[in-house]
């Protein structure tokens, strides 16, 4: 880009604005701990966000927590750019205000700006003496936002923008390589944005980072910190649910997750899993009447490590791999069939695992053999109860105590988001989703989850039950068993 000023005036003149406006970045360390008290995440304060390298940047704030003025001195560092573009783009023009006056106030102090117009009403904008241009944008009316190409691009309160604002401001920022930098608070925000906050936590193929400030990282409103006298009379008179979107800025976890173990710095393996020829490869199928999910994994011993079977038997502890999915919903096997075919990885497989009722047939042929019959892949399958695939599952997902880690990982490249009507789009987006129903005083203790948003996880639960055994002690078979069928 063409810049005006050497690096060092420009570091220079945004120590002079950021003076001006009375802004020192917050610092320190503040770990943030979710509902069962499990450290969620820590933040740093806003030191530490303005120091990161990434392209795209998601900070979610507490109430006071200054997001809106840590947004706009971060913008400031864009507006060197000769002749340049930056939007801030928000639900509506009001909502915009707050950070544009923050980047506006101390250019036009030290006579700064060409021109400007800032209405009461409707889009504000200012133009540098060397052509940079500062715009506000409003996602009303995505339209606006189809044309020109900014080379930084703000998204404000950008939990309260549908998803397609989202994909508007990274098809703008294609032609430049443009920043993304988004803020906004998790209350009441839409689910896509709280999903893309829990990815953006660990490694993703999009390359973001979320960052959480929360309000009692602003030690200038609060000098207690978490203990300050304010923050607890807040917490006190709020729902825990609501303090942690609230004011400690982070997203919570439903209750009753069935997987609720499940955690993306230890699951999701920084720099991703890859197909790696030197280990074995099957496919898990759960093929479902709305969803059909066919898992790829491998799996590798631990060096050194060794665990007793249900058997009894000395056996090497082995480190479960999931590197890829398809994940198609309202579809049939012979859809599916061709997507799986198409993957790097598939002409290595020659076996696998599927749901018992896979083998049943309804007038047409069985799963397994349209399985056989297109691709020449063998199924196994054997009956696993709910609880049974659960379980060896969770088990398999807590860090053992030797290994030092989880036995079960997950390539980030997994889908995490959720179609339109609320559905899981993958494995990982089901961690955040399968849920056990909700108990209400006089209702018995619920033994099974809800049937919904599980079909990757009951067709891993199957491939580790196979290869394993089951987790916890089987009940006696009985004979009346029914087992569902797929259309």
């Amino acid at each position: 880009m063409d810049y005006v000023f050497s690096e060092r005036e420009r570091n220079r003149w945004l120590r002079i604005w950021w003076a001006e406006a009375k802004y020192t970045p917050t610092e320190g360390y503040f770990p943030i701990n979710d509902l069962d008290g499990e450290l969620r995440t820590v933040s740093r304060g806003q030191a530490e966000i303005h120091e990161c390298p990434n392209r795209l940047i998601m900070v979610t704030g507490g109430v006071r927590a200054g997001k809106s003025q840590w947004l706009a001195m971060e913008m400031l560092k864009e507006v060197f750019v000769r002749d340049g573009l930056i939007w801030l783009v928000a639900p509506d023009y009001e909502q915009a205000k707050a950070e544009f006056d923050y980047m506006f106030a101390p250019l036009k102090v030290h006579d700064m700006l060409l021109r400007q117009s800032v209405p009461e009403r409707g889009s504000r904008q200012f133009t540098t003496t060397w052509g940079c241009r500062v715009q506000t944008k409003s996602s009303q009316d995505l339209t606006t936002l189809a044309s020109f190409a900014p080379h930084a691009l703000a998204g404000l309160e950008m939990g309260q923008q549908p998803h397609d604002a989202f994909d508007k401001l990274q098809e703008r920022a294609l032609e430049h390589g443009a920043r993304v930098i988004m803020t906004g608070t998790l209350e009441d925000a839409q689910p896509w944005y709280a999903d893309l906050w829990d990815k953006w936590q660990a490694t993703n193929e999009e390359g973001g980072k979320s960052f959480s400030l929360p309000s009692w990282s602003n030690t200038v409103k609060f000098p207690g910190g978490r203990d300050d006298p304010k923050i607890k009379a807040l917490e006190a008179g709020i729902t825990p649910e609501l303090f942690l979107q609230r004011v400690a800025a982070v997203p919570y976890k439903p209750s009753g997750l069935v997987f609720k173990l499940f955690d993306r710095k230890l699951h999701v393996p920084e720099g991703g899993l890859v197909y790696d020829p030197e280990l074995p490869i099957e496919i898990a199928i759960d093929p479902a009447q709305h969803t059909y999910a066919v898992l790829a994994i491998q799996w590798k011993p631990i060096p050194g490590m060794f665990t007793t079977n249900n058997r009894g038997q000395k056996v090497p502890l082995t480190e479960v791999r999931v590197i890829d999915e398809v994940y198609e919903h309202d579809t049939t096997a012979y859809d599916v069939i061709p997507l799986v075919q198409n993957k790097p990885w598939f002409k290595h497989v020659t076996s696998g695992v599927i749901d018992q009722a896979g083998k049943q047939r309804h007038a047409n042929k069985s799963q397994v053999q349209i399985w056989r019959e297109e691709t020449g892949v063998i199924l196994r399958s054997k009956y696993v109860s709910i609880p049974e695939g659960i379980e060896v599952v969770r088990h398999r997902m807590r860090v053992h105590p030797d290994a030092k880690q989880p036995l079960i990982l997950f390539d980030y490249r997994l889908r995490t988001d959720r179609d339109h009507g609320g559905r899981a789009n993958g494995t990982i987006a089901e961690m955040g989703l399968y849920r056990w129903p909700d108990w209400r005083e006089g209702m018995a203790t619920p033994t099974r989850p809800i049937d919904a948003n599980n079909d990757g996880c009951k067709a891993l639960g199957y491939w580790c039950f196979d290869r394993f055994g089951s987790a916890i002690e089987r009940p006696p078979v009985s004979k009346k068993r029914v087992i569902r069928g797929y259309l």
